[in-house]
């Protein structure tokens, strides 16, 4: 696949990545999604593949417990005149056995057109994963800014103090612990 968008190796066993192919820009192909090797890249199985437009935009392994794999879906389109970035393609994906099965998540993010999903493990062993989503529903919120992350310096450094999850936006999907989630469709 032409774009590789994020290269995850097991932090047990070096011959153990996942490489998640985003596709062609301009074109669909069917080379998009997930693939897994477990012997060094001599030999690479798609392990999720969703459709031509549909490609694997972000894969993380969860350092404490590499059983653990999260992925990223990302539906999009690119044409000279136009990007289409979001559809019902875009989603998060799980697997407990080191990434040779994958399930897709179900709830958790926001309903309806999602784009570009961006995934982070919290490093503390407590299996949660971090995630932006670029939430394209349009809403009508008539309430005072306020921002979505409050911190205040305390000995010499940044510390968080508040975090607001925000329905309907990058922040729905925040510390979702992924490993209990409900999947489906």
């Amino acid at each position: 696949s032409p774009h590789i968008r994020r290269i995850a190796t097991d932090p047990q066993d070096p011959d153990h990545v996942l490489g998640a192919a985003l596709g062609h820009l301009y074109t669909p192909n069917q080379e998009r999604g997930l693939y897994r090797t477990t012997d060094g890249g001599e030999t690479w199985d798609r392990v999720i593949e969703v459709n031509e437009d549909v490609g694997v935009v972000d894969v993380v392994i969860e350092p404490s417990e590499p059983s653990y794999v999260y992925a990223a879906s990302y539906e999009r389109r690119r044409r000279a005149w136009d990007f289409d970035g979001n559809g019902p393609g875009s989603g998060s994906w799980r697997s407990s056995d080191r990434g040779a099965t994958f399930e897709r998540c179900a709830g958790g993010l926001p309903e309806g057109d999602i784009g570009r999903i961006g995934l982070g493990v919290f490093r503390g062993g407590s299996g949660e994963v971090i995630a932006t989503v670029a939430n394209q529903n349009v809403m009508a919120v008539s309430s005072e800014p306020r921002p979505a992350l409050e911190a205040e310096w305390k000995d010499g450094g940044l510390v968080v103090t508040d975090v607001e999850r925000r329905g309907g936006g990058c922040g729905e999907f925040l510390g979702l612990a992924l490993r209990g989630c409900s999947t489906g469709g």
